[in-house]
């Protein structure tokens, strides 16, 4: 089994009239902005939230090259500008959807809800540009061996093996911080073990009838360089030549090949490869797995680290009964909570809402245009 997906996007939005707009946002930004410094000044475990519309987001007490203003939560990150930069090619909003919200909702749901948050929230859209975009592959049918760094041909320059337990787990071509365009080939399902991160992956393999063990993943790092350069500026141009840049990463810029001709460039691709080069001819942006389900994967996650501490803290206080200990627990983390002005039920309670968005509220207003045929060479 074969499934593509967009894992992360990258993209800026130009906003029409935004140095009039963002007055309206800006006084708020800067008094959370303030609070969250105040806060790692005085190192108050202390989160700063503040709610724009139907989302929560935590902002940072930093900003970021150009973006004053840093807000995330755990389906975006966005960079606000304090005002429009001179360059006109600088877009006062950056985006990144990450891996939790594409996986959710899809590529479409996803964009189309934080482009309907933006016009509510902030101002009318005048266009947006893509910067970065990761197109990935899990399938339980392919995976690699020490042996196969030699049959891959293409245009990178550089190659890297990677081992765990003196196994090999990932290849890497190219390079992600220079290059336009970066693989990486990598054993995912130990990956979710190993990090004991994003365990709704299993959820998700097994109801597309993958063998959770056996899942590898192919993913592929577009940068806006590689993509200028061939014309797609927007989402939108990403979203209609999905297939096409798929084609151009692993049919030009890396390919498996079988060793069974001296010449190289003669060599036949190899069978399972073939099977990649196709994946996304009939992509279909769509949810995978419920938000519900996501968080209590992550909850449940969570539990062998929250026990060892839980029995370390029992061992140092030298009480063996769970339910006494837990009832310590309570009481000297009241205290704590009370040191710091804090309340357990507010801190819970923002924290949740950084988890979840009201996107039932969202009326969809932007259509993405239907996968188009186009090539890249």
């Amino acid at each position: 089994m074969y499934l593509p997906m967009i894992d992360t996007l990258i993209a800026s939005v130009d906003i029409e009239h935004y140095d009039d707009v963002i007055d309206n946002l800006a006084e708020k930004l800067e008094r959370s902005k303030s609070e969250a410094k105040q806060a790692l000044t005085d190192n108050l475990n202390k989160l700063i939230t503040l709610q724009i519309g139907d989302m929560t987001f935590q902002v940072l007490p930093n900003g970021k090259r150009g973006y004053a203003y840093i807000l995330h939560n755990d389906f975006y990150e966005i960079d606000i500008a304090q005002y429009r930069n001179r360059n006109v090619d600088f877009y006062p909003i950056n985006i990144k959807i990450k891996s939790n919200c594409l996986w959710s909702y899809g590529p479409n749901g996803a964009w189309n809800y934080i482009l309907h948050w933006i016009q509510e929230s902030i101002g009318d859209i005048a266009t947006n540009k893509i910067s970065r975009l990761d197109l990935c592959c899990h399938t339980d049918q392919f995976s690699l061996m020490e042996e196969d760094i030699t049959k891959f041909k293409g245009r990178y320059y550089t190659d890297t093996i990677y081992h765990f337990r003196r196994k090999l787990n990932a290849m890497t071509f190219g390079s992600s911080a220079t290059g336009k365009l970066y693989c990486r080939i990598y054993d995912k399902h130990l990956e979710v073990v190993q990090k004991k991160l994003k365990k709704w992956f299993f959820d998700i393999w097994k109801n597309e009838s993958m063998t959770p063990e056996k899942v590898w993943n192919v993913e592929f790092q577009i940068s806006r360089e590689f993509l200028a350069g061939h014309h797609i500026t927007t989402v939108e141009d990403a979203f209609q030549r999905l297939k096409s840049l798929w084609e151009h990463c692993t049919r030009h810029w890396l390919v498996k090949i079988e060793l069974d001709n001296d010449n190289i460039s003669r060599c036949s691709i190899n069978p399972l490869w073939e099977q990649i080069q196709g994946v996304f001819d009939e992509f279909q942006s769509r949810p995978l797995i419920k938000r519900e389900k996501q968080l209590r994967h992550d909850a449940e996650s969570m539990i062998p680290s929250t026990f060892g501490n839980i029995t370390t803290y029992a061992a140092k206080i030298g009480v063996y009964d769970p339910a006494l200990v837990l009832t310590s627990l309570t009481r000297n983390g009241e205290k704590y909570l009370k040191s710091k002005k804090l309340d357990f039920k507010k801190v819970v309670s923002k924290k949740e809402s950084l988890l979840k968005a009201d996107r039932q509220k969202a009326v969809v207003t932007y259509k993405i245009p239907t996968l188009s045929k186009g090539v890249i060479s």
